[in-house]
């Protein structure tokens, strides 16, 4: 949780953000554990935190020597840009989420309405629109379609299922399309090739006619050839063939980020006369990154808020012009800061359909004391839902989230109930701000 004060016109507003630091998202390095991890990503956030208490006059001027801060955490010694700026990212979303307030502004209107004071082309030369108001949508989303995360461990149906969680909420994937009426899929792939096709053939048979779905190989085939190959044995199975030209939406992240925006890899997209979209997840860690792989024939990227809503901005640029896919993707977000700015900004970016699997891994907001459930069911009633004991969960209804209400907020709620006992997680005290 990261808690930031902007002082605007001689008045203080509180700025919220929060991240779940998934372990070997940000950082998938094979030779560390996540405890070795958690100094980096310390670092990240401790310097970025550094770098947000110098003061200057606009939200522009601001985000540009932050973002040039962290990317300088990015060389010898070197830490992963993704992790480095993560810490823009929750820096950003809490200093936006003061801003908007404090200019009684949504996400969207602060930026299509110049604000922010940041255009297009300081991000990419190439985004010759003046404003942001030419690419974000003139009414953003109230409506999301989830699509559910099918992950490797998770069970199918009751022959996989192990003794359930004692809870109310559905288990097994079928258990949730029954329970929620999903329409969207995203299936995680392993890299081995009997498993996945074995996979693959029961979610055929089991996702409902006509699910729409998105392949997530989460860096786990060595190159594009590899993959290639894995795609040729589905498709020569007429089941599989059939399911994928029907439902498939695109396929995300095979390789490596460190093997993904090669020119080996464009070569290789190159060479494969009509492959599927293919787009990128884990590599977009920079500003320079989607450009790069448009270049090299990938048709996308996705947007996480923990990768940046500035860089979600300037993709969704990119992104229109060129006709390639933004996709919404979940890093496990949970109420009540991260998931309602997720949700807010998905609105705002115009994404259909949206990864979710924060309400699915974790049980809503069980973890808080009861009053964090209760003021979400009071303030959000058609986004949240009461569950027993005295928490509350997403309410999903025929697949969709009733999101139209956070499109009269601030970046999420101005005033979130936040349960007490966080302690610091930084291994040193932050800088004070100069004084005013």
């Amino acid at each position: 949780l990261a808690e930031v004060s902007v002082t605007c016109a001689n008045r203080s507003w509180t700025g919220l953000s929060a991240e779940t630091w998934v372990p070997k998202w940000l950082s998938k390095r094979p030779d560390t554990s996540y405890d070795e991890d958690l100094p980096d990503l310390c670092r990240a956030v401790s310097s970025a935190a550094s770098a947000a208490l110098q003061p200057h006059r606009s939200f522009a001027a601001w985000w540009q020597h932050l973002y040039a801060a962290q990317s300088d955490l990015i060389s010898p010694p070197a830490m992963p840009a993704l992790l480095a700026q993560m810490g823009t990212a929750m820096l950003e979303r809490a200093v936006l989420h003061a801003l908007t307030q404090a200019s009684n502004s949504t996400f969207s209107s602060f930026f299509s309405s110049g604000l922010s004071g940041l255009s297009p082309a300081s991000l990419r030369p190439d985004l010759t629109a003046s404003s942001w108001d030419h690419w974000l949508p003139a009414q953003p989303l109230g409506t999301l379609t989830v699509r559910h995360t099918v992950g490797l461990s998770d069970p199918l149906d009751a022959s996989d299922a192990t003794s359930p969680p004692d809870d109310d909420l559905p288990h097994s994937l079928a258990d949730n399309i029954r329970a929620f009426d999903l329409t969207h899929f995203k299936i995680k792939l392993s890299g081995h090739l009997e498993t996945d096709t074995h996979r693959l053939l029961r979610l055929a048979a089991l996702l409902p006619p006509h699910a729409r779905f998105t392949l997530d190989a989460n860096e786990n085939f060595p190159d594009i050839r590899v993959f290639h190959d894995h795609w040729n044995h589905w498709n020569a199975q007429p089941t599989l063939a059939r399911w994928l030209d029907q439902g498939l939406l695109f396929i995300e992240q095979p390789l490596h980020r460190d093997h993904s925006l090669t020119d080996a890899t464009g070569q290789g997209l190159a060479a494969w006369d009509h492959h599927p979209p293919v787009i990128i997840d884990e590599a977009d860690a920079s500003l320079d990154s989607l450009p790069r792989a448009l270049a090299l024939g990938y048709s996308g990227t996705s947007h996480k808020n923990c990768k940046g809503l500035v860089k979600g901005l300037a993709n969704l640029a990119s992104t229109s012009a060129a006709g390639a896919i933004l996709s919404g993707e979940d890093l496990s977000n949970i109420g009540p800061v991260a998931l309602l700015q997720d949700l807010a900004v998905m609105n705002a970016l115009g994404i259909p359909h949206v990864e979710r699997n924060g309400h699915h891994y974790f049980r809503g907001t069980s973890m808080f004391p009861p009053i964090t459930g209760q003021h979400l069911i009071s303030t959000l009633p058609d986004l949240y839902a009461p569950a027993s004991p005295s928490g509350a969960v997403l309410r999903i209804h025929h697949g969709t989230l009733n999101t139209a209400a956070l499109n009269l907020l601030p970046l999420g709620l101005p005033n979130p109930t936040i349960p007490a006992g966080f302690s610091p997680g930084l291994p040193s005290p932050i800088p004070q701000p100069p004084p005013s």
